[in-house]
């Protein structure tokens, strides 16, 4: 027996409950009959690092890291670097 597994993706950020992000992905996956899942989580950049590590493995395929904080450090494997985005508080793709 072979289970397939629905890809999953989200919008990664703390404070995220305000993210309009997961409504309109999911509008687009069912306008084009995809199957997916997109979410929201509350992650701070303090455990930013062991959830991307984590996140492949749950099985999710994309997603975006939203930096409402001027400045922070964004590091994870070979792409430490601080954003231009990050200073302006957008949202880091």
């Amino acid at each position: 027996m072979t289970t397939e597994r629905i890809p999953l993706a989200g919008v990664i950020g703390s404070p995220i409950a305000h993210s309009k992000s997961p409504q309109l992905h999911h509008h687009w996956l069912r306008t084009y009959g995809l199957r997916g899942h997109y979410i929201p989580m509350d992650v701070s950049t303090d455990n930013l690092k062991s959830v991307l590590e984590t996140l492949p493995k749950m099985g999710f395929v994309g997603g975006q890291y939203y930096c409402s904080t001027q400045g922070t450090r964004v590091g994870y494997g070979r792409s430490d670097y601080r954003s231009r985005d990050a200073y302006r508080g957008r949202r880091i793709r």
